[in-house]
């Protein structure tokens, strides 16, 4: 018990922690944000090309360059909140936890990314 509470603890503070340095530090202008190695070794922008600015473009209240940024993220955040929750009261909600985490869901989510890969490579976007 006192372990799962330590790792819940260690999350929230390692991703609140990333938010405050998002929120105060622009990726496009900090020379210390990572970079994204896919698309170095590949010119190509990998799904989650563009997360850190579209993070920081939220963070500052601007929902329009988020989108511009990385739309998958901005659309998909409810969702992660959604499994964020879920995950953390698995016990609580059983049933909730295992159609949430399925294997269509899973699927499904795997073919949503690829094609956004896809799509935002062709397209420019």
């Amino acid at each position: 018990m006192i372990k799962k509470n330590l790792t819940a603890v260690s999350v929230i503070i390692a991703v609140t922690a990333v938010i405050v340095l998002l929120a105060l530090f622009d990726p496009m202008e900090s020379k210390w944000m990572p970079r994204c190695f896919f698309k170095f070794a590949t010119g190509y922008d990998c799904p989650g090309c563009g997360s850190q600015r579209a993070i920081h473009a939220l963070l500052h209240g601007d929902i329009g360059a988020a989108i511009g940024f990385n739309g998958l993220l901005v659309v998909s955040l409810p969702l992660i909140l959604y499994l964020a929750v879920v995950t953390l009261g698995r016990k609580r909600w059983e049933n909730l936890y295992r159609r949430s985490t399925s294997n269509v869901v899973i699927y499904a989510t795997l073919a949503i990314i690829i094609l956004w890969t896809m799509v935002r490579n062709m397209l420019g976007i």
